[in-house]
C-alpha cells in the first residue's frame, strides 16, 4: 500500500507490525524466509520430502535443536535451507535423518541444478502413467493368456517401481516410527492389490498419487513464495517521530507502539496503524 501523491506526509500511529499487534516483530522460527545459498544458510537435499506432511515431521524433529535461526522449505526442488551456525548443522542433519529421512548437502551454487530434479519426477511419474495405462489396456483388450498376462503384470510392476519408490520408503520409515500415514496406507493398499491380481489397478492407483503429491508441493511452494514476495515489499525502515519533535529513520522492527511514523508521498507503509492529520477516503483515490 502507498501513501496518495500529494504535498503532505501523512502521520501514521503505530499499533504493530503489520499483523495488528497480533504478533511479535520477530517471525517465527519455522516461517522466517532464507534465500537458498545466501551466508549463513546451509541448503539440504531431502530426496523423500515433496509434501506437506513430510515437511511437518522435519520441522518437529528439528524443533527441540537450540541454534536454528530459521528454515525454507521448497517442496518442489526437496531441499530445505537452514540457517544457523555450523556447529548445530550435525545435530540438525540427525535428527532429520532420525526421523527417516536421507540428506545431502549441496555444494554452494549447485541449488538450481537440483531444482531440475522437479522436472525429472514429473518425467518419471507421467512415464508410470503411461505404463499403468497400458497395462489397464492388456488387462481388458489383450487374450487372457499367460504371456499377456506377464506382459500386463511385468508393466504394472515397473510403474509401481517407477512411481512409488518414494512412497513405499516413506511408508516404511513412518512405520518404524510407528505411525501410520497416508503413505504407509498407500504402500499396504498398492501391494494388496498387486498380490490378489489387481495389478493394474494398483499400477494406476500410484501413478496417480504420486503426480497429486507433484502437484501439491508445487502449489505449497507457490503459496509459500507469493507471501515471501509480498513480505520483501515490506519497507525495512520508517520515519518516527522523536520525543525532542523532530523525525529519524529508523529499523520497522524497532518501532514501539503507539509511535507516530511519517509517510511521504509514493512511501510504502511498513505497519498497522491509525491515520491521522489526513483524509483517508484519498487512500483509495
Amino acid at each position: 500500500m502507498t501513501s496518495p501523491t500529494s504535498e503532505h506526509t501523512i502521520p501514521i500511529k503505530s499499533s504493530g507490525c503489520g499483523c495488528s499487534g497480533s504478533c511479535s516483530t520477530t517471525p517465527p522460527l519455522s516461517d522466517a524466509p532464507v534465500a537458498a545459498g545466501q551466508a549463513g544458510a546451509t541448503v539440504l537435499r531431502i530426496p523423500a520430502m515433496d509434501c506437506p506432511s513430510e515437511e511437518n515431521d522435519i520441522r518437529r524433529a528439528l524443533a527441540d535443536i537450540d541454534g536454528i535461526r530459521s528454515l525454507n522449505f521448497q517442496l518442489s526442488a526437496r531441499t530445505l535451507s537452514i540457517d544457523a551456525p555450523d556447529s548445530v548443522l550435525p545435530a540438525a542433519v540427525a535428527a532429520i535423518r532420525q526421523a527417516g529421512y536421507e540428506t545431502k548437502t549441496l555444494a554452494a551454487g549447485s541449488e538450481a541444478r537440483e531444482g531440475s530434479s522437479e522436472k525429472a519426477d514429473l518425467w518419471k511419474s507421467l512415464l508410470a502413467l503411461a505404463l499403468a495405462t497400458g497395462a489397464e489396456l492388456v488387462h481388458f483388450i489383450a487374450p487372457d493368456t499367460l504371456p499377456f498376462k506377464g506382459l500386463g503384470m511385468a508393466m504394472a510392476a515397473i510403474a509401481i517401481g517407477r512411481a512409488g519408490l518414494w512412497t513405499y520408503t516413506k511408508g516404511l520409515a513412518a512405520l518404524r516410527r510407528g505411525q501410520l500415514n497416508m503413505n504407509a496406507l498407500m504402500g499396504v493398499a498398492v501391494t494388496g492389490a498387486f498380490l490378489i491380481g489387481q495389478w493394474p489397478e494398483a499400477a494406476m492407483v500410484m501413478a496417480l498419487y504420486a503426480i497429486a503429491e507433484l502437484i501439491e508441493a508445487r502449489s505449497v511452494d507457490r503459496a509459500r513464495n507469493a507471501i515471501r514476495g509480498l513480505m520483501d515489499l515490506t519497507p525495512e525502515r520508517a520515519t518516527v517521530q522523536q520525543p525532542d519533535g523532530s523525525w529519524l529513520e529508523v529499523e520497522v522492527k524497532t518501532i514501539a507502539l503507539s509511535a507516530l511514523v511519517r509517510v511521504r508521498p509514493g512511501e510504502r507503509i511498513g505497519l498497522d496503524g491509525e491515520f491521522r492529520g489526513t483524509d483517508c477516503r484519498r487512500l483509495t483515490e
